[in-house]
C-alpha cells in the first residue's frame, strides 16, 4: 500500500478519498482546488462564466492545463505540477482489467474528477502557442474544498468543450 495514502496529512487525506473514488460505482463528490494566485490562459474566442464568487473576486472553472507559472508564462502553474505529480500516484489507467473479457477497461484518471476554479482577474491576456510539458519550481497558495453533489463527474465545463478541439 502506497505510504502517502495513509499520511496524516491533506496531500494523505486527499489521496485516501480518490482511492475510495476510484472504487466506487456510484456518483462521488465533487472536489473543487481553489488556487488564488495561479495566472492562467484562455485560448480565443473561449469564454469563462463565474462558477463561484467570494469577497474579494470572481472564479472561473478552467482547464488544468490552462494554468500559467507566476514568474515564466509558459509554464504550467504549480497547481498544475502538483495535479500532475498527484496523478502518477493515483491515475489507475487499467483500473478493471476487463479486456480479457472482451470490454472497455475503466480508467480512473484524477484530473476527471477534481476541478479547478481560479480567480477570473488572473487571466493573461496574451494567449500563445505554449510548450505546456516545461517544469519549474514555484509555490502558491491553494486550498481544497469538498463539495457533495450528485451531478456529472465526467461533465461540467471546464473550458475545454469551448476549445473546439
Amino acid at each position: 500500500e502506497n505510504r502517502l495514502k495513509r499520511e496524516n496529512s491533506p496531500r494523505g487525506l486527499l489521496a485516501h478519498w480518490v482511492e475510495i473514488l476510484s472504487e466506487e460505482s456510484v456518483p462521488a463528490p465533487n472536489l473543487w482546488i481553489i488556487d488564488d494566485d495561479v495566472r492562467w490562459v484562455a485560448r480565443p474566442g473561449q469564454v469563462f462564466e463565474t462558477v463561484y464568487r467570494d469577497c474579494e473576486a470572481d472564479y472561473v472553472q478552467i482547464n488544468w492545463e490552462a494554468t500559467r507559472d507566476n514568474k515564466i508564462s509558459l509554464l504550467k502553474g504549480a497547481v498544475a505540477r502538483f495535479m500532475d505529480s498527484f496523478g502518477l500516484v493515483c491515475d489507475n489507467e487499467d483500473m478493471y482489467d476487463l479486456q480479457e473479457l472482451g470490454l472497455e477497461p475503466m480508467a480512473f484518471r484524477v484530473k476527471d474528477h477534481i476541478k479547478l476554479l481560479v480567480r477570473k482577474d488572473n487571466e493573461m491576456q496574451d494567449y500563445m502557442e505554449e510548450d505546456n510539458e516545461t517544469d519549474n519550481e514555484t509555490e502558491d497558495d491553494t486550498e481544497i474544498e469538498f463539495e457533495y453533489e450528485s451531478d456529472d463527474l465526467s461533465g461540467g465545463s471546464d473550458g475545454s468543450d469551448q476549445e473546439g478541439e
